[in-house]
């Protein structure tokens, strides 16, 4: 594979070639000394206001290969580390420029070259070997472009009249007869050597029958209530729960159900058993199963269940601190703070507001209704990150009593009812 002196050495062998075709064609009978060059088009200059009897070959532009562009991706392992040289795969792009002192020189130099060029389209190993002799740099001759894996190939390119005219003119030069070639490819590996693996000492094959968990729903046991509280038992059904190494995952939490809560078809578990409680709100829940793989058995987490949405409702208590009042058009309005202390805990970028929904309003009037945003961050002082206490101000609220519901990320809190069927609880007196 070859190094980062690859481009050199391909433009230094290109030239070599063609001098030495120029010089085996007996092109100076004709058009006396001439030199063949590598440098920019714009550093030939007319001598006593003649073009040097010259032919120029001029690395313009370098791109990517397309068919090599990602063939050693990746190169890193997750943790950053080297597992494989990176290569860099070039296609180099030339234009070969004549230049003669008399009418017609450039056209016997371009002619001579231009042939070779299609005649040996392919730098064989034996040419690069033969071309990269002194005064060639030594660093330069021992690239190893001739031991890449690829022989390298030329191809003329068709640009056109508009493309050259562009290029001449970046190049600050006056324009003069030209050929465009595509050289390709050159391998450039890095030398940085990567890590080595230790080698498998045996390899163990483990073949389990088809295994999976679906989930279909979350209830709560004995009722037929969707939202769940922490203290409800949940009811999670679905098929192939009973598989062995089968755990619940609450978001990022994960818990592992006893043997007598699980059933074919669902999982009673008690919330309160979690051992870290999730945020309130749409929880995703899966269920994963980890068989026992390897020597010695490890748990590997193999299948992940689909995701469905457990709403978990906070509840409450309540402490009322009213604070001021004021009466208007005989309407008393009222002044103060709710805190309310919740389960589970709330985190700091949750969306918390409060409903108030007035009980026994006075006949022909609409009950009124109240909605209050929780403080900043939900009150959460840092470096915490959740709180069991949100304290809402409520401003020139109605005197009355009132329904409360939490509602947290679009999950509003559990109300009670009574025996007529009416929400009843849990309410405050303003």
């Amino acid at each position: 594979m070859s190094d980062g002196y690859a481009m050199a050495a391909v433009t230094a062998v290109l030239r070599a070639r063609l001098n030495a075709r120029l010089v085996a064609s007996d092109v100076g009978a004709v058009v006396g000394q001439f030199t063949v060059t590598s440098t920019p088009p714009d550093l030939i200059r007319p001598a006593q206001g003649n073009d040097p009897t010259q032919l120029n070959l001029f690395l313009h532009q370098v791109t990517p290969n397309a068919s090599y562009r990602n063939s050693d991706q990746p190169s890193r392992t997750m943790s950053g580390r080297l597992n494989r040289k990176p290569v860099l795969v070039v296609d180099l792009h030339y234009l070969m420029s004549a230049y003669g002192a008399q009418a017609l020189f450039a056209e016997v130099l371009m002619g001579h070259a231009a042939l070779l060029l299609h005649e040996e389209p392919v730098l064989t190993r034996e040419h690069i070997r033969a071309s990269l002799v002194p005064p060639i740099p030594a660093p330069v001759a021992a690239s190893g472009i001739d031991e890449q894996v690829e022989l390298i190939r030329i191809s003329p390119e068709a640009i056109s009249s508009e493309e050259m005219s562009r290029m001449w003119s970046a190049l600050d030069a006056q324009y003069r007869l030209s050929m465009a070639y595509k050289v390709s490819v050159a391998f450039i590996e890095s030398d940085v050597s990567p890590g080595a693996a230790l080698p498998v000492t045996r390899r163990t094959i483990t073949v389990l029958p088809t295994l999976g968990a679906q989930l279909t729903g979350v209830s709560v046991v004995g009722s037929d209530a969707s939202t769940l509280t922490m203290a409800d038992t949940a009811e999670i059904t679905g098929t192939g729960l009973n598989t062995d190494g089968l755990a619940l995952r609450f978001g990022e939490l994960n818990h592992s159900p006893t043997p007598a809560q699980i059933r074919p078809s669902g999982i009673s578990l008690p919330l309160a058993d979690l051992t870290t409680a999730p945020l309130p709100g749409l929880v995703p829940l899966r269920a994963v199963i980890s068989p026992a793989l390897g020597i010695p058995p490890v748990p590997h987490a193999a299948l992940v269940s689909n995701t469905i949405a457990m709403p978990l409702a906070a509840t409450f208590t309540l402490v009322h601190t009213p604070d001021t009042e004021r009466v208007v058009d005989g309407v008393t309005y009222r002044t103060g703070d709710l805190a309310l202390t919740t389960t589970p805990a709330i985190g700091a970028r949750q969306l918390v507001t409060l409903g108030l929904n007035q009980l026994g309003a006075p006949a022909g009037s609409a009950a009124r209704q109240y909605n209050f945003s929780a403080p900043g961050d939900n009150g959460v002082t840092p470096p915490a990150e959740t709180t069991t206490q949100v304290i809402f101000r409520y401003t020139d609220v109605a005197a009355g009593d009132y329904l409360l519901r939490l509602r947290v990320d679009g999950v509003d809190s559990p109300l009670s009812i009574d025996g007529n069927g009416v929400f009843d609880g849990p309410q405050v007196t303003i």
